[in-house]
């Protein structure tokens, strides 16, 4: 629920992806606005080239605001759920996502001199997401907290693997409750729903 803003760029030993951006710096957020829509905020950019794709759970780009779409103005974008139905307040632009949970890979670039580093960094700084029952109310975020039965030293890929198969497909079925797969898995889903 809060972005998570990279001060330097990846150096030669990062590995969490393959091919991370040279000359960006990072801004990462993980939202779950199936019961309340998220107020993204993004600040003035004064020209510089920023990027803020929105991946669904599903990891398709569903929406992207930034330099080529919406230009480098500050706006408040509303990412709203796939059931949501509501008013929205004057100003703010709806952004709709197909699952309940959104990645947000934010992107703004940086020449990577310490000037133009503390220059990013307060662009970062200004990039703010907040529940819209606080839009427009001083807000705090909550701490974040890790669930300690929650395994954070497992790679993802080897706790999905170390499932037996029931597991596996209970916990899909679950999630694709608040995340609806796309139209396009119909046909897949048709299979599984038979298996």
């Amino acid at each position: 629920g809060q972005f998570v803003n990279a001060q330097a760029y990846p150096d030669a030993a990062f590995r969490d992806v393959t091919a991370p951006n040279a000359d960006t710096l990072y801004s990462v957020a993980w939202l779950d606005v199936g019961s309340e829509p998220t107020i993204l905020h993004v600040p003035e950019e004064n020209g510089r080239y920023y990027l803020m794709p929105m991946l669904s759970g599903w990891t398709d780009v569903f929406a992207s605001i930034g330099t080529r779409t919406t230009g480098t103005a500050a706006g408040d974008y509303a990412i709203t759920g796939p059931n949501w139905k509501g008013t929205l307040p004057a100003g703010v632009k709806q952004l709709k996502s197909p699952t309940s949970m959104l990645w947000i890979l934010g992107r703004t670039y940086c020449t990577g001199t310490p000037d133009d580093y503390k220059a990013v960094h307060a662009i970062q700084d200004q990039y703010t997401i907040v529940p819209l029952s606080s839009y427009g109310k001083p807000y705090t975020p909550p701490k974040g907290v890790v669930n300690p039965k929650i395994d954070m030293k497992t790679p993802v890929r080897a706790q999905v693997n170390a499932l037996e198969a029931s597991d596996f497909f209970n916990r899909l079925t679950s999630l694709m409750v608040a995340n609806p797969p796309a139209l396009l898995d119909a046909p897949m889903i048709e299979k599984m729903a038979k298996i």
